[in-house]
């Protein structure tokens, strides 16, 4: 889908709402500031990242606790949510499209951005087929060849230069002498033959046999898979560059329109940068929002390791951005120390954790009718069900939870196994749970509708969420364990410090050790064994979460972080 590079002009006059005291009432003479939300990708698109958007941006709407405005990032090509500008609940949503869905109005930038994503694409695309063409047409031959070279070189220098007998024989027709004491008359001769012979033996024959050996173990590399990564890198550089500038560019005429008193980025660096950059030219205060250590989930996914240039590429650039931000908000308490070992001041940094729309979220009514095709799943569900809704990575550590299932089922318990969400991992688990042996108890859905996500909620006993423990997972605190927490279910989780700020052990949920399959087993088995326990722990879980994680109270240290920013913008004009 393409779209011309005119915008529709979705500037509106400056409102005269007025901010709400604690009760939800007006509160005179403190008018809304309008804020500008910079987003990497925002709704109609739905995963974790848009959902916390969409929350945030509508209950400052909908609460008076800001006048929104929301730009997206050009990062993300092909995707219709951030195509063209629309109006989500009241709320103005300005797209700054990828260049290759602008029919018109390419700069040199846009073009270099085009060639450099079409060329990524070509690699992904065919890099695999041409490698392996390569690899048997060039690489197999060519480390044949130098194998067998390598082999007569070797052999040459045993028997010429090595081989006593050689020698021997040699001595005794330059010498003259069957004793081989140099007694004959060619003696002199001899040895200087002998020793000529030698050194051009080894001068020749030594530097193949190396150079056979050396080719024979680098053809790999000339099997063009470093180089083809190597430039897949180099021109998502330029092209994250070029992205970089129209983002800017594209934000600046954004900010002139609308005017922000104060613009609220939102992480990875990618928005925060373009933010910082925009707000200083403009004298516009900027908050930073920290969501997660996008370098640290790189490596937890095998994208690449703590030591490459990448990672410390990511790394540099999104702790520039905390430094040159007015103030950085965190998801959680871990992730606020962690923005502050980085040199932030405390007194800069704020938390609002995630938080659950309750009324989205509500405990399943039994009675209801179940739509087809989760009635279909359920018919395969019996027993107790443990089970997982959300994306299947790495990162999440769902193959502990399908590990932890087999293992109470080996203890004598009647539970099933529903993993509900798709992924690059889908396939492997399916695999591994018939490796170990649950058969039919195992049911993986794939990708749902959104709007069937809580029936699947519905279908679960006990709620896992198996993360291993990695640097990245004990510093970001997920989402999806405050929507089961909504659903009045059990939740169990790997005892990591930033779930920990969710679940009270005992109390609104458990913890077990993580990658302690003994200890998963043991406290699932305390769910299934005791109803009552059961259901006290989801009724408590869904009690705390609705009077401590609303969006309108989680919400209220962004509004201070506001009020503070536009306080002293106003006393430095």
């Amino acid at each position: 889908m393409t779209v011309g590079h005119k915008h529709t002009n979705l500037v509106r006059r400056p409102v005269e709402v007025i901010a709400t005291e604690d009760d939800g009432q007006p509160a005179a003479g403190q008018p809304v500031l309008r804020v500008l939300h910079v987003l990497s990708v925002s709704v109609p698109h739905l995963n974790g990242y848009t959902m916390r958007s969409k929350y945030i941006v509508q209950t400052q709407k909908t609460c008076a606790l800001s006048d929104p405005v929301v730009a997206t990032s050009p990062f993300y090509a092909g995707n219709s949510a951030s195509i063209q500008n629309e109006q989500f609940d009241e709320v103005d949503y300005h797209r700054i499209a990828h260049p290759t869905d602008l029919a018109t109005g390419r700069g040199f930038d846009e073009l270099v951005c085009s060639w450099c994503f079409r060329l990524r694409k070509i690699l992904r695309t065919y890099a695999p087929k041409f490698r392996q063409v390569v690899r048997k047409v060039v690489v197999q031959p060519v480390k044949r060849g130098w194998r067998m070279i390598s082999k007569l070189t070797r052999r040459a220098l045993k028997l010429f230069v090595f081989h006593r007998r050689y020698w021997r024989v040699l001595k005794y027709v330059l010498r003259g002498s069957k004793k081989g004491d140099g007694s004959g008359h060619h003696g002199r001769l001899g040895r200087f033959l002998q020793l000529t012979a030698k050194i051009i033996t080894a001068i020749i024959a030594a530097p193949v046999y190396l150079f056979a050996v050396i080719a024979h173990s680098t053809a790999d590399y000339f099997s063009m898979k470093g180089w083809i990564r190597r430039l897949s890198w180099a021109l998502e550089g330029v092209e994250e560059v070029c992205l970089s500038r129209r983002f800017r560019r594209e934000l600046q005429r954004i900010v002139n329109e609308v005017k922000p008193d104060l613009i609220h980025a939102h992480s990875p660096y990618r928005c925060g940068k373009p933010a910082v950059e925009v707000g200083k030219a403009s004298r516009i205060p900027v908050l930073y929002e920290v969501r997660g250590m996008w370098e640290d989930s790189g490596v937890a996914e095998g994208n690449f390791t703590v030591d490459s240039a990448k990672y410390r590429y990511w790394r540099s650039n999104e702790t520039s951005v905390m430094l040159q931000a007015d103030a950085v908000v965190c998801i959680c308490e871990a992730l606020r120390d962690e923005v502050i070992s980085r040199g932030v001041p405390r007194e800069r940094t704020y938390v609002a954790p995630n938080a659950v729309d309750s009324t989205a979220f509500q405990p399943p009514n039994r009675d209801a009718p179940l739509p087809d095709e989760v009635r279909q799943v359920k018919q395969w569900l019996t027993g107790t069900t443990i089970g997982y809704v959300g994306s299947i990575r790495k990162l999440e550590g769902v193959a502990e939870t399908v590990h932890g299932a087999a293992e109470v089922m080996r203890r004598g318990r009647d539970v099933s196994l529903l993993i509900v969400g798709d992924g690059p991992g889908l396939n492997e688990l399916k695999e591994l749970a018939d490796s170990l042996g649950l058969g039919d108890r195992a049911v993986f859905t794939g990708r749902v509708p959104h709007d069937l996500v809580h029936h699947y909620y519905s279908l679960i006993d006990v709620f896992v969420v198996s993360r291993p423990a990695l640097r990245v997972t004990k510093m970001v605190t997920p989402l999806k364990p405050l929507e089961a927490m909504a659903m009045q279910k059990a939740l169990l989780v790997s005892d990591l410090p930033a779930l920990r700020e969710l679940v009270c052990n005992g109390q609104t949920g458990l913890t077990y050790t993580s990658g302690d399959l003994d200890d998963f087993a043991q406290q699932c088995i305390r769910y299934v064994d005791d109803l009552a326990f059961r259901e006290q722990i989801a009724d408590t879980a869904r009690q705390w979460v609705s009077e401590q994680r609303s969006w309108r109270a989680v919400l209220e240290p962004i509004r201070d972080a506001y009020a503070s920013l536009h306080q002293a913008a106003v006393r430095n004009r």
